[in-house]
């Protein structure tokens, strides 16, 4: 037998669904107040696809406010993917510099710098989140930095 539903229908959920429809009955728990008092659309979690979304809703001039606890982007761009593709790049270099002999390169033993590539794949991935509130904001959508939770009669 599968696994069995999330108590409500609008539980967090950090898979691969990122936003949830609102049902009237379904009241929604902040640790904070919101700064505005009526909104259209509530997307909790900013990663790519509750992300993506903000631009149908407000193309169609729904009020629209996305609440993250964490880094703007979620996984893939700030512990994931992206973080992941630096090092994939960096073992891929080594790679290369293993083979260069095969096309009359003479180059000496590579060694790595563990702690400067981590530095370097900090580096690039820093900006993302605050980079992310800006396209938000540009948007008009509000952010909200909080946890959300919902809770729902069983039906």
């Amino acid at each position: 037998m599968g696994r069995s539903p999330p108590p409500s229908p609008l539980a967090r959920d950090y898979g691969n669904h990122a936003y949830w429809a609102l049902e009237r009955a379904a009241p929604l728990r902040l640790s904070s107040i919101m700064a505005s008092d009526r909104v259209d659309v509530l997307i909790l979690g900013g990663g790519n696809a509750g992300f993506g979304v903000t631009v149908p809703a407000r193309e169609a001039g729904l009020k629209v406010t996305l609440v993250e606890e964490r880094d703007l982007g979620g996984t893939c761009p700030n512990r994931g993917c992206t973080p992941k593709k630096v090092l994939v790049a960096a073992g891929h270099a080594l790679h290369e510099i293993e083979r260069a002999h095969i096309h009359g390169i003479d180059v000496s033993r590579p060694c790595l710098d563990w702690a400067a590539l981590i530095d370097r794949e900090k580096e690039m991935i820093k900006a993302i989140p605050d980079s992310l509130a800006k396209t938000l904001d540009a948007r008009g959508v509000e952010l909200l930095r909080d946890h959300a939770s919902s809770w729902a009669p069983t039906r």
